[in-house]
């Protein structure tokens, strides 16, 4: 288990990127999601299970206080069938595209 804080989600803070630590070049980084923070985030989304959770990515800024994620989401999850309520197993591998930007003071 990791000793850093957590989110409201169970994902530790560590996933957190401050946008005072993105660096002008940008910045790269892999994630895996522990054991625990899988299971807290499958009762987040009320799943029965997160068996795997592994993003990789790169946040570069852009003008005007915007930055650009470009990454990767690979998972293996357990969901519920909507008929029998037998767990159904996925694996998801997406790619990740999104554009953020920073709050105004």
């Amino acid at each position: 288990m990791t000793d850093a804080p957590m989110t409201d989600t169970g994902i530790a803070e560590t996933w957190v990127h401050l946008t005072t630590d993105v660096p002008a070049r940008g910045l790269d980084a892999q994630r895996n999601a522990t054991p625990e923070e899988c299971a807290a985030l499958a009762r987040s989304i009320e799943i029965p299970a997160i068996e795997r959770l592994e993003v990789r990515y790169h946040i570069k800024p852009l003008s005007g206080g915007r930055y650009r994620l470009e990454g990767t989401l690979k998972a293996d999850i357990v969901q519920s069938c909507i008929v029998t309520l037998d767990p159904v197993r996925t694996s998801i591998d997406d790619r990740l595209e999104v554009e953020f930007r920073a709050d105004a003071p």
